[in-house]
C-alpha cells in the first residue's frame, strides 16, 4: 500500500514563506498590503462590506489585527459580520449625502449586487435576478464617524453599486481624512467604467488618483507616500496566497491526515483479519465437533420424543383419574366448608366466653387483692392489740392492781 511521503519536496506557493491570505476578488487586499506593509494595527471603514470573509477586501487586514466599521444593509451579511467580525463595529444601514427618512433597498439575495439605485436594480431584474425591496435607515459617513469617535482612518472602501458619489458626499473631509480611499467605479459585473465626478471630487479635497485596477480607483491622501511597486500586478513577491488555494491546502492537509489515519486503520484491519482467519479456523474445527455432538443430541432428542409421547399418555391417564378423584372429593369439600363455618362460629363464641372469663377473673383477682389487703390490715391490728395486752400484763401496775381486780370480780358476782 502506497502512502504520502512527508519529506517529499514540493515546488508550490506553500514552499515560500507567506505573509497573508488574499480574500479579495480582484487582489485589492494585495494592493492595500503594499500600501501598509507590516503595519500591525490600523482602522478601516468598509461601506457596502458584503460578506465578512469571502471576496472581502479588508478581511486580510482584520486577520492582521486591524479593526474598523462595516456598513452593510443586507441582513444576512450583517448577521455574518456580527459572528465573524466581533472586534469591528457593524451597522445594518445605508449611507448617503445626507441623513433622512429610510431609503428603499433593492436586495439581490446571496450576492454583492444589492443597491439603493432603482435603475441599477431594474437592470438586475431584467437579467433574471430576484429582487426584494426593504426600507433601511439612512445616515452619513461623517455622522457615523463622529458617533464612533474616530480619530484617524487608514482605509476607506466604498462599494455600493452606483451610490458611491452620495456616500463620499456625506463625509466631512476636513475632519475625517482617510489615508487611502478605494472606490468601485465600473458597472456591476462589467469592466466598463461608470461615468462619475468622483475623481474631480477627490482631487479637490487633496487626494491624488494613483491606480485603477480594472474595477476600483485608488486615491491617496496628499501627505501619504506612494510605494514604488504600487502599479505592478500582484505577484509572488507580495507573499500572499489566494483564499481558495489556502482552503485547498487545508483540505489537502486534512486529506493527508485522513489518508495516514486510513493507512493505520487498514493495518489494524489487516491484523484483525489475520486474527479473524485464525479464529475462523478454530471455529470450523469447533463446528465439526459440534456437528458430531449435534448428531448425538439428535439421537437423544428422538429418544426424548418417544419418551415424551409415553409420558404424555401417562399424564392424560392421570388427568382422567384426577378428574374422577375431584368428583369424589366434592362432598368432602362441601363438608370441609361446613366445618370451617362451624369452626368460625365456635371460634367467635370461644373468643366471647374467653373475654367474659378474663373480665370476671380480673374482677375476682381485684376482690382477692382487696380481701388480702384487709386481712393484712386486721393481722396488723391484732398484733398491735396483743402487744398492748402483753405490755399491760407484764406491767408493774397490772401486778399491783391484781388484788383489786380480783376483789372487783367478787363484788360483781355478789351484786349479780
Amino acid at each position: 500500500m502506497t502512502s504520502f511521503n512527508k519529506d517529499m519536496p514540493s515546488k508550490s506557493i506553500f514552499s515560500t514563506k507567506l505573509r497573508f491570505t488574499s480574500y479579495s476578488l480582484n487582489y485589492e487586499d494585495v494592493i492595500l498590503h503594499r500600501l501598509f506593509r507590516e503595519q500591525r494595527q490600523g482602522f478601516y471603514v468598509d461601506v457596502g462590506a458584503g460578506h465578512p470573509r469571502f471576496e472581502n477586501d479588508l478581511y486580510a487586514l482584520y486577520e492582521r489585527g486591524w479593526t474598523g466599521i462595516n456598513i452593510e444593509p443586507n441582513e444576512e451579511f450583517f448577521g455574518l459580520h456580527e459572528q465573524l467580525r466581533p472586534r469591528d463595529m457593524n451597522l445594518c444601514m445605508v449611507l448617503s449625502d445626507m441623513a433622512g427618512p429610510p431609503l428603499t433597498y433593492y436586495e439581490i439575495e446571496g450576492s454583492g449586487l444589492s443597491t439603493c439605485d432603482k435603475s441599477q436594480a431594474e437592470v438586475h431584474l431584467a437579467r433574471g435576478h430576484e429582487v426584494k425591496t426593504r426600507n433601511v435607515p439612512v445616515g452619513t459617513l461623517a455622522g457615523i464617524l463622529a458617533d464612533a469617535g474616530v480619530s484617524h482612518i487608514e482605509v476607506l472602501k466604498v462599494d455600493v453599486e452606483g451610490f458611491e458619489e452620495k456616500v463620499l458626499g456625506g463625509n466631512d473631509w476636513e475632519r475625517f481624512r482617510p489615508s487611502v480611499v478605494l472606490v468601485e467605479t465600473t458597472y456591476p459585473e462589467s469592466p466598463e467604467r461608470r461615468p462619475s465626478n468622483i475623481r474631480g471630487f477627490m482631487e479637490q479635497r487633496g487626494y491624488r488618483h494613483v491606480l485603477f485596477d480594472g474595477l476600483n480607483d485608488f486615491y491617496l491622501e496628499r501627505s501619504f507616500a506612494e510605494p514604488e511597486d504600487l502599479s505592478l500586478p500582484p505577484n509572488v513577491f507580495d507573499g500572499f496566497a489566494l483564499r481558495e488555494i489556502v482552503d485547498l491546502g487545508e483540505q489537502v492537509r486534512a486529506l493527508k491526515e485522513n489518508f495516514t489515519a486510513a493507512e493505520t486503520y487498514a493495518l489494524s484491519l489487516k491484523t484483525t483479519l489475520n486474527d479473524m482467519e485464525f479464529q475462523l479456523g478454530a471455529a470450523l474445527k469447533a463446528a465439526e465437533a459440534m456437528s458430531e455432538e449435534n448428531k448425538r443430541v439428535h439421537h437423544y432428542a428422538s429418544k426424548l420424543t418417544s419418551d415424551n409421547r409415553r409420558w404424555r399418555s401417562a399424564v392424560e391417564r392421570m388427568q382422567g383419574e384426577i378428574s374422577v378423584l375431584n368428583k369424589l372429593l366434592e362432598p368432602l369439600h362441601t363438608a370441609t366448608e361446613h366445618m370451617n363455618q362451624m369452626r368460625q362460629s365456635y371460634d367467635h363464641e370461644l373468643t366471647t366466653v374467653r373475654g367474659q372469663l378474663q373480665r370476671e377473673t380480673g374482677a375476682l383477682q381485684q376482690q382477692a387483692h382487696d380481701l388480702h389487703e384487709r386481712l393484712e390490715y386486721r393481722d396488723g391490728e391484732l398484733r398491735r392489740l396483743n402487744a398492748t395486752l402483753v405490755s399491760i400484763y407484764t406491767s408493774r401496775s397490772w401486778f399491783l392492781t391484781k388484788p383489786w381486780r380480783f376483789a372487783g370480780r367478787i363484788v360483781k358476782r355478789l351484786i349479780g
